[in-house]
């Protein structure tokens, strides 16, 4: 953590900061889902499981692939300016 909030200081940028801690809280993340989704297969609720998965993929591709979807919506919004009505 120190060396994390050292190299913030030192003028690294807080994009390399993002990057250390979603680096230091990923494991922890998909540790935490693994857990819950054992403890859902366990008791074989297949519904809250599919629910618990489709959520947790949900919240990982916002926090964990936000370039990708800045892209995207950067292109959708490209190729609609593009469309002229005739």
């Amino acid at each position: 953590m120190l060396s994390i909030i050292h190299s913030y200081i030192l003028g690294n940028g807080a994009t390399d900061l993002t990057d250390q801690v979603r680096a230091f809280v990923a494991p922890f993340v998909l540790i935490t889902v693994s857990l819950i989704s054992i403890t859902f297969l366990v008791r074989r609720q297949m519904t809250q499981f599919l629910t618990f998965l489709i959520i947790a993929v949900a919240v990982f591709s916002i926090f964990y692939a936000p370039g990708i979807l800045a892209n995207l919506g950067r292109n959708l919004g490209e190729s609609n300016q593009d469309l002229t009505w005739q």
